[in-house]
């Protein structure tokens, strides 16, 4: 019997914004997921990677609980549906439960009115506890705009 993990998230912002995605995964060392994402449409800072208004599959394998290949497709699916992401993810264990995360993104849609195809990097360094991030995307958001960021947090 295959076993499913359900990763739902939640997202206010200022200005009366909502949003949410559910997905869901199965499979142990091969493993593949299906979600979707939707808002209420109000504008906001957007700073991940992808359109929210979207559905996405992936697809991957695991050598262990630390160390993954995967592919995943983030399309949006309401108001430009012409953009799309493409993340290609390595996962890699480091002595003393760390691990390193590659995240090469290809990204292509309008940017005002021209189509435009556009490669992203984000390199994640995990502590046990913390987390250190950079991140290249260009064309943030599907603007003119290119966005550097640097992100370090705790997990609880």
């Amino acid at each position: 019997m295959p076993r499913w993990r359900v990763m739902p998230s939640v997202q206010v912002a200022s200005g009366g914004f909502v949003g949410g995605s559910l997905s869901l995964e199965t499979g142990e060392t091969l493993f593949a997921g299906v979600g979707l994402g939707r808002t209420n449409l109000r504008p906001y800072v957007n700073l991940n990677f992808d359109p929210n208004d979207a559905w996405m599959a992936s697809m991957g394998y695991r050598w262990s609980s630390l160390q993954s290949l995967s592919l995943q497709v983030v399309k949006d699916n309401r108001q430009n549906p012409d953009q799309q992401h493409l993340h290609v993810l390595y996962r890699s264990p480091l002595p003393n439960r760390q691990r390193l995360t590659l995240d090469l993104l290809f990204k292509s849609g309008l940017v005002e009115e021209r189509m435009v195809h556009r490669t992203g990097l984000s390199v994640t360094y995990d502590l046990p506890n913390y987390f250190a991030r950079i991140a290249y995307d260009p064309v943030i958001n599907f603007t003119p705009q290119t966005m550097w960021r640097v992100s370090v947090g705790t997990r609880f």
